[in-house]
């Protein structure tokens, strides 16, 4: 049968062998051709609708990745809410170099979450930044908004509107992370406040991570000016 492709219609391909109650025979697999070019001619075959060489299948997609750079509001090169670029205030060299992050991917104009995922990004001392690549799985092709929030900070969008290539490494724009979140609620809150009192100077604390806002290693009053200069942000996106 020769491998022609006419527009139209269908054909078998060998693409191996199997065993078929232990006699090894042909494995046959149908072909669609009705959308594949007219001039799709030996050694090539129609496959899905494409001409590809034969034995051959057009490869998948694989996942798509995505490229985080975040300032951590108190951290590094990161002020606070009013003054994202003054950072004289901020830690330096932050306690936790690796922090785990939240991705929410939806599609436009749609509040549901199509596809979420966790994932780490570390500091770097040069940049005073987190980054990281997040590995979001199998995405398809489109348009769609993308948050993230951190243990402590508000969800925060990072673009509205975002045209992803199902398979690509997508370097997305570096926003900055509002803290205070500290019960997780994504919202500031007097629940927050008591948190922050009640691991104030208190080492052995529970939510002594949470609650150490500059990352100092000790809830201070560094940590409640920082908390007292975010307030203004009421939630997170």
């Amino acid at each position: 049968v020769a491998n022609t492709c006419s527009g139209a219609g269908s054909r078998n391909r060998n693409l191996d062998r199997l065993s078929t109650g232990g006699v090894c025979t042909p494995k046959i697999e149908p072909v669609s051709c009705n959308n594949a070019p007219a001039n799709c001619t030996s050694p090539n075959i129609c496959s899905n609708g494409q001409c590809v060489a034969q034995d051959t299948e057009p490869s998948a997609p694989g996942n798509t990745l995505f490229s985080f750079t975040l300032g951590l509001n108190g951290l590094g090169t990161t002020g606070d809410s009013k003054n994202p670029g003054n950072f004289s205030g901020s830690t330096q060299n932050p306690r936790r170099q690796t922090r785990s992050i939240k991705v929410e991917v939806f599609e436009l104009n749609v509040t549901r979450v199509k596809k979420e995922q966790n994932g780490d990004i570390d500091f770097d001392t040069q940049s005073g930044k987190f980054k990281g690549i997040i590995d979001m799985g199998s995405l398809a092709t489109g348009n769609y908004t993308v948050k993230v929030r951190s243990n402590s900070y508000f969800r925060k969008t990072v673009t509205s509107s975002i045209f992803i290539t199902a398979g690509e490494t997508i370097e997305l724009p570096s926003v900055n992370l509002i803290t205070g979140d500290i019960d997780g609620n994504n919202r500031h809150s007097v629940s927050d406040y008591n948190i922050l009192a009640d691991c104030f100077r208190n080492h052995s604390c529970s939510q002594k991570d949470l609650a150490d806002l500059d990352d100092d290693g000790d809830i201070t009053l560094a940590d409640l000016n920082l908390f007292l200069r975010e307030f203004s942000v009421q939630g997170g996106d």
